[in-house]
């Protein structure tokens, strides 16, 4: 790119707010609803093979039940936080 294009550049070509706002734009509520539905499914399935390896492998039963218990509770706070987000997004 030369000097004199560099100059004529519009500064609000770069801007984020124009990038947000076309995103914005572009994410409707069902699409919303979709990913968090894909979100959900892809952490229940991991969470299932998790525990599962938690349950077969654990060394003691205290340590496995305080790993697990930890796990379900940021696992759901964190989906949980996800859908009040899409929430508030669509309303």
């Amino acid at each position: 790119m030369d000097n004199q294009n560099f100059n004529n550049m519009n500064l609000n070509d770069f801007s984020i707010g124009g990038i947000q706002n076309n995103i914005l734009e572009f994410i409707t509520p069902e699409i919303m609803w979709f990913a968090f539905l894909i979100i959900t499914g892809i952490t229940v399935i991991l969470s299932l093979v998790v525990l599962w390896h938690w349950d077969k492998y654990a060394v003691g039963l205290l340590r496995k039940s305080a790993t697990q218990s930890t796990y379900v509770m940021i696992t759901g706070s964190l989906l949980f936080a996800v859908l009040i987000s899409v929430v508030l997004y669509v309303s």
